[in-house]
């Protein structure tokens, strides 16, 4: 397609940041225009992939704040700022919001040896991390920061900072300060913020001009709110297909009666437009999103990449409580990446229904506001700006003080879609209308809050709305579980044998005498140890006191046939020992097995023990702790984090109408395919084992390309 920078088509739009006034069919036989200045969208180039550098800008320090200084134009790629005035030192700065956030820059002065500051600071003075910078000696003033790439007149900077918001407002500034030699100019190039780890240099001209070396660009149309593009649709139903930058397509119908109708639908970054006349089949989609994916990206509906412990992961399908290590998942962002959009707090204003006794307010700088209610025709609340019915979104607060939020549709008395309280500040809804407010539903009360902020969800989610139907987030260790025990920070002993924690998984046993009986134990149900199978046992102690002969017992079966004696002690440091004994289970295991602690002769006082572990095979291996089903860990390998289906458990995702194919890999590396057909409206079970790390969806089936990659990808789950 041809795009002009006017609706008449007489000025083309060619380079990024150009309006876009008139769009030119590529075939077809309409055109799309936009006669308002302020409506049309802007022509505008991202990298490959997205963007990752959050400066404003890296091409000129005109955006950027000043004190005491000027910008100079960028030389060789190299920006300055100097003073204007004399004897006063300097700085520039900008916003880089909150979290964890990592720089990269190179540094020079005009003279030498010089000291620049760089600060990552709280806009009310705290300082989160800062460097002083001596070329000559390569030191810096943080821990954090290190100095490479060192040459007589330049240097590279790395460093890292996590923001909280500790005070009364949230921005933070990457800040330079020329602290010596002040009628110098200080020279910089490359300046990237990450929001996690530094990634290699983007080029930020403008939020519409982006580049990165070595990558491709996606050029696309940038609407910055409120601009569309308008087609003369004739008479009947059209379906309108477009793609953002990130290679996700978005399918919407149109009524056409002949006039303008908007076709700058879905993302806020649209690489390409199609329509046509009725609806899009299967097969368009398919082609569609496999050249799409080809330019643009992933063409998944659900990409892979599923984080547990995601930034979107909360225990209710209402998304108040984040969910933590074996609770229950009731939401879930099906992606790592582009969960959110941008802050939408902005537009809030107060409202009034009626005369409250108190005012409402918000300051939608530091999202801190209250609401109050007399009666339902009194009410004092917070309207939110305009939203997208249909689509989901984040509300949350860094404190609520007062009783429960609620988010209300329509009117601040209308229908309750969400609600929030001091103790879980945050709920994900649906938007039912364009309007929406913060309210309360309390006569009399006034509630206050701090830090509100209000985002679109963009990540694909699914929601379990039955609690005995959510699975449990967990995680196991890296090749699987080993230890058949059920839980080793528990002991069972007999009565008069005393079990005191020392700390967690560490006891201190008294009182086991020589008495027949008197023993502690750890017991692993018949169910894991079938019969025939050999078990080895094996459990650590340390004397802290005198005591006879300890004897560890692997009862096996029924009838109560064990193993005596350990087959073999293993020395540990600090004079812990390793006892460990293995034996056959017979045919007879009514009762699974148990591991014992028990004396021989003599009375035992004060003995230490720990790391119990009962497993299948002919050798002990490494201690595996387990707190429970969902919660075991190994010492020195990775967790594999995944969700955990005891039964009947499902999370439902509403596809649109299509057939799809899914992809699901379980916490051993074991990949599953299956091909389902949506209705639209009828949620699609993405819980496809027993214990799921990850999935992904796509429209079609997977290519032969598509499944080596994920399968490269899932690896990383394998033993």
């Amino acid at each position: 397609m041809r795009l002009f920078q006017d609706a008449a088509g007489t000025i083309p739009a060619y380079e990024a940041g150009q309006p876009v006034g008139k769009v030119a069919r590529a075939a077809g036989t309409i055109d799309a225009t936009q006669a308002t200045a302020l409506s049309r969208p802007t022509l505008a180039r991202m990298p490959k992939g997205g963007r990752r550098n959050l400066l404003i800008t890296t091409t000129s320090f005109d955006a950027w704040g000043k004190a005491r200084a000027i910008g100079y134009p960028a030389v060789d790629g190299w920006l300055s700022f100097g003073p204007t005035e004399a004897n006063a030192q300097q700085q520039v700065h900008t916003a880089v919001g909150q979290g964890a956030r990592s720089y990269s820059f190179y540094v020079r002065r005009d003279s030498k040896p010089f000291r620049v500051g760089f600060r990552a600071a709280h806009n009310t003075g705290t300082n989160f991390g800062a460097a002083t910078l001596y070329p000559a000696t390569a030191q810096a003033g943080n821990s954090a920061v290190v100095i490479s790439e060192v040459t007589e007149t330049s240097f590279k900077v790395t460093g890292a900072a996590v923001h909280v918001n500790e005070g009364a407002s949230p921005v933070f500034y990457l800040r330079f300060d020329n602290v010596e030699d002040n009628a110098a100019r200080v020279w910089l190039r490359d300046l990237q913020v990450d929001a996690g780890p530094a990634t290699p240099y983007q080029v930020v001209v403008s939020a519409s001009d982006i580049i990165e070396p070595g990558i491709p660009d996606v050029w696309h149309l940038f609407n910055d709110g409120g601009d569309s593009l308008l087609a003369p649709l004739p008479t009947g139903t059209y379906e309108v297909a477009t793609v953002g930058i990130d290679g996700k397509p978005h399918y919407a119908s149109l009524t056409g009666d002949g006039s303008g109708k908007n076709i700058l639908l879905g993302a806020d970054r649209i690489a390409d437009i199609f329509v046509r006349p009725g609806a899009l089949t299967d097969a368009e989609r398919l082609r569609l999103e496999e050249y799409w994916q080809q330019r643009y990206g992933a063409g998944y509906l659900i990409p892979p990449g599923m984080p547990p412990g995601a930034r979107l992961m909360r225990q209710e399908s209402t998304g108040n409580t984040p969910a933590a290590v074996s609770q229950p998942v009731g939401l879930l962002a099906l992606s790592a990446s582009n969960v959110f959009g941008p802050e939408l707090r902005d537009g809030s204003v107060a409202a009034t229904t009626g005369s409250p006794t108190v005012a409402s307010q918000i300051n939608t700088m530091t999202g801190d506001g209250r609401v109050h209610r007399d009666d339902a025709s009194n009410i004092g609340s917070v309207r939110m700006p305009d939203l997208e019915p249909g689509a989901t979104y984040e509300i949350s607060f860094s404190q609520i003080t007062g009783g429960t939020l609620s988010f209300r549709q329509a009117s601040s008395s209308g229908s309750i879609v969400g609600s929030a309280t001091e103790a879980n500040p945050r709920a994900v809804f649906t938007a039912a209308s364009t309007v929406n407010f913060v309210s309360l539903s309390a006569n009399g009360t006034t509630i206050s809050f701090t830090g509100m902020s209000l985002r679109k969800v963009n990540a694909p989610i699914t929601r379990q709305e039955t609690a005995l139907s959510r699975p449990t987030l967990a995680r196991w260790p890296k090749g699987g579980r080993r230890n058949l025990i059920a839980n080793t920070f528990g002991i069972a002993t007999v009565a008069g044998v005393t079990a005191t924690i020392v700390e967690p998984g560490v006891w201190e046993l008294n009182n086991l005498g020589a008495a027949a009986g008197q023993r502690a134990d750890w017991s692993v149900p018949a169910d894991r140890a079938p019969p025939g199978s050999t078990l080895t046992f094996s459990v650590e102690v340390k004397s802290a006191g005198e005591y006879g002969s300890l004897a560890m017992t692997g009862i096996r079966n029924s009838a109560g046939a064990s193993v005596s004696q350990a087959a073999y002690v293993e020395r540990l440091t600090d004079s812990w020992q390793r006892m460990v004994a293995t034996l056959t289970l017979g045919a007879d295991n009514t009762n699974g097995a148990q591991l014992r602690i028990n004396n021989r002769s003599g009375d035992v006082n004060k003995v230490l023990v720990r790391n119990p572990q009962i497993e299948i095979g002919p050798a002990a291996t490494p201690y595996q702790a387990v707190a429970s089903i969902t919660d075991i860990t190994e010492a020195g390998v990775p967790d594999v984090w995944h969700l955990y289906n005891d039964g009947g458990d499902s999370l439902p995702a509403v596809l649109p109408a299509g057939a799809y194919e899914i992809a699901w890999v379980n916490h051993l590396g074991v990949i599953g395919y299956a091909s389902v057909t949506s209705d639209g409206t009828t949620g699609t079970d993405l819980l496809r084992a027993e214990r799921m790390a990850d999935v992904a969806v796509k429209r079609g089936r997977f290519t032969s390309y598509e499944k080596a990659q994920l399968e490269t990808q899932w690896g990383k789950y394998k033993p």
